[in-house]
């Protein structure tokens, strides 16, 4: 079938297929997909128009017909939540995606500037509010913590170097966990220190885990996001 539908001054052409059916009494419909959109047209059974523009045995496409509606058929873009966004590896992330025309939800901690920035507290409950931007996201990219060259490992920086990054994944992975329509993937950073000071010796995912402050904080940090694993 090949239906002529008119936009303003110009007229398209689709290619579409009938699906083979008995003719049902009136007032059934059919409903045809067309590409590069979904033309949902009204077919009527029976009943044709004093001017039928295409009439196929007992079917007829209305030339004035009041349901016609295109809808686009696109898969919707993908949307990223991105926390540590400033820092430098969320910068060169934030950077490609927006590359890619990526929509990217950024989880700041400082009054939002931007409609694109949502503030958080991970000490706080809710951490984030409201929660339901969140929904539909394709993913969510967790890259905050304090930053190690920051300053000098005393005691105290280094209570904020695990605090920060093992509060905010349990915060956020509790948040996503508790969504209706939670992220298709939550990608979380953690690092090579969780293998400890092992010398010389070839390591890879499968060797055994190590100890010292980084590799308990990293064990912590991947244990923290067991609530968006569970959900």
């Amino acid at each position: 079938l090949f239906l002529w539908l008119g936009w303003g001054s110009t007229k398209t052409v689709f290619i579409c297929r009938i699906p083979k059916t008995d003719p049902l009494p009136p007032p059934a419909h059919l409903e045809i997909g067309c590409s590069p959109y979904q033309i949902i047209v009204q077919i009527k059974i029976n009943s044709c128009p004093a001017k039928p523009t295409f009439p196929v045995r007992h079917y007829c496409i209305h030339q004035e017909e009041s349901y016609i509606s295109p809808v686009n058929t696109a898969p919707p873009a993908p949307r990223y939540l991105l926390s540590g966004a400033s820092g430098m590896l969320g910068t060169a992330l934030r950077e490609a995606l927006a590359a890619r025309n990526s929509p990217v939800l950024q989880l700041i901690r400082r009054e939002p500037a931007l409609p694109n920035q949502l503030l958080w507290n991970p000490t706080a409950t809710p951490a984030i509010s409201p929660a339901e931007d969140l929904e539909d996201l394709t993913a969510a990219i967790h890259l905050s913590g304090a930053n190690l060259a920051d300053r000098r490992w005393t005691p105290a920086f280094k209570r904020q170097i695990a605090e920060s990054r093992i509060q905010s994944t349990h915060s956020l992975a509790t948040t996503l966990a508790g969504l209706r329509h939670p992220p298709q993937m939550l990608l979380i950073a953690s690092a090579v220190g969780i293998y400890g000071n092992r010398g010389d010796e070839l390591l890879d995912e499968t060797s055994r885990l190590g100890s010292g402050f980084l590799a308990d904080l990293c064990q912590q940090w991947e244990a923290a996001a067991q609530p968006a694993v569970d959900a």
